[in-house]
């Protein structure tokens, strides 16, 4: 009963005290892509995409022209090759996956902002969705097994046509979080 009550009191006391901590999620802050008709970055930094193939569409909300639709071939939004933030790094988006193909093997995926420099080195990260399963990527250096830090869900997370929230989280090189 004593644990309970020290429960309760712990629970009570956080969230007392939750409303007064916040934090400005504008901080360190890279790009924000809400995808409002268009790719660009409203997060102030100028990191805008370019839209190649992919269509503006409907979002989880149903709200037209607020998504894009990509067909998973060579649709793609290109935003440079300037956004590199140091770690920590998060990745927040929203996916709904209209089919998960088993041979979807590929690294293109969610994000990538990988780059091979001259077809043999790799530097970056990646996050990409395949067989339902969540994966998460990090390349420093010569692109090979042993020099790429690769993370999967250990469960299938994602299932076709629903809308889900992923985050990943690249800490460090060898600390990733899915």
């Amino acid at each position: 009963m004593k644990r309970i009550i020290y429960r309760l009191i712990v629970i009570t006391i956080t969230l007392i005290l939750l409303p007064h901590a916040s934090a400005d999620l504008n901080d360190g802050l890279v790009a924000y892509w809400p995808f409002n008709g268009n790719a660009n970055d409203e997060g102030g930094n100028g990191n805008d995409g370019v839209v190649f193939g992919a269509t503006i569409c409907e979002d989880r909300f149903g709200d037209m022209d607020s998504a894009y639709c990509f067909d998973g071939v060579d649709d793609y939004i290109n935003i440079g090759n300037n956004v590199k933030p140091p770690f920590p790094v998060s990745v927040s988006v929203w996916v709904n996956a209209k089919d998960l193909d088993a041979n979807d093997c590929g690294l293109a995926g969610v994000v990538r902002n990988d780059q091979y420099d001259d077809g043999s080195y790799r530097y970056g990260l990646t996050v990409r969705v395949s067989n339902g399963y969540l994966w998460a990527h990090y390349f420093e250096g010569f692109s090979a097994p042993w020099n790429r830090i690769t993370y999967r869900s250990n469960d299938t997370l994602i299932s076709a046509d629903k809308w889900y929230h992923l985050v990943v989280i690249f800490n460090a090189h060898r600390d990733i979080h899915l």
